[in-house]
């Protein structure tokens, strides 16, 4: 690619990293003041479904806007590896493409879990609401929803999946110079945080969802940051290395 390509990869891909931010912190300022969330998810069918029916227009917005963040991740990354690529060696090319197949199933993992909250929940409160007598079966299938899609979205796709792509973006880095190679090692710290520590060791998975988050919130920032300072000198190293096709078409 040019240097200007490269430049206005990093630019955009650093766009989207603050844009991912805002948009997710939205979706929280919604979520967190019409039903308590994250709290909310760990509420039972008989607290959790009257709440989202009293609040549907904002869950329904609040949870849209949610998985737009969601969605807002994978071009981000892919972006990002554009930008770096002349700056990588064949190695960390190969660790970036895990980085972005990774990130395909964090989200759609993410996906599912949220898609529960748009459709699923809401019939549910609904059908709560018009018939009483259906408690019963409401609270199976809300449990049943919850250990599915609740468990696939959050195990998976917040913890796991986001874990390795962050910890392979983050050793890629590693195998850059300067600051992107402290960059690395701050992003090999958010991805140990992200792991589900609390599925694994019984313990309790608001505060490492908590602190990872913040975590990866200050890393994906820092990262954005150096992306635009640094687009000259990325610009340049495509201009260096004669990149072959496979590496310069594949993604």
């Amino acid at each position: 690619m040019l240097n200007g390509q490269i430049q206005k990869l990093a630019i955009t891909a650093a766009i989207l990293f603050v844009l991912q931010n805002i948009v997710f912190f939205t979706a929280f300022g919604i979520l967190g003041g019409a039903i308590g969330w994250p709290g909310s998810l760990d509420l039972p069918a008989g607290e959790s479904l009257p709440l989202i029916r009293e609040n549907a227009g904002a869950v329904f917005q609040g949870y849209y806007i949610y998985l737009m963040s969601v969605i807002i991740t994978l071009p981000m990354w892919v972006l990002t590896r554009q930008a770096l690529l002349g700056r990588m060696d064949a190695i960390s090319r190969v660790i970036f493409d895990l980085v972005v197949y990774l990130c395909i199933a964090a989200v759609s993992a993410k996906a599912l879990g949220i898609l529960r909250w748009l459709f699923a929940m809401p019939y549910l409160a609904r059908l709560l609401e018009s018939d009483p007598s259906s408690q019963p079966m409401v609270t199976m299938m809300f449990d049943i929803l919850n250990l599915y899609a609740g468990k696939a979205g959050e195990h998976l796709g917040v913890q796991l999946f986001s874990a390795l792509y962050t910890l392979c973006a983050g050793f890629a880095l590693t195998r850059m110079s300067g600051t992107f190679r402290l960059l690395g090692i701050a992003g090999i710290i958010v991805g140990i945080l992200f792991l589900p520590y609390g599925d694994l060791l019984g313990l309790d998975n608001g505060i490492f969802l908590t602190v990872s988050g913040f975590a990866n919130t200050a890393w994906t920032i820092a990262l954005a940051f150096i992306l635009i300072m640094k687009r000259k000198w990325l610009g340049s190293g495509s201009a260096e290395k004669s990149l072959s096709p496979s590496y310069s078409t594949s993604l």
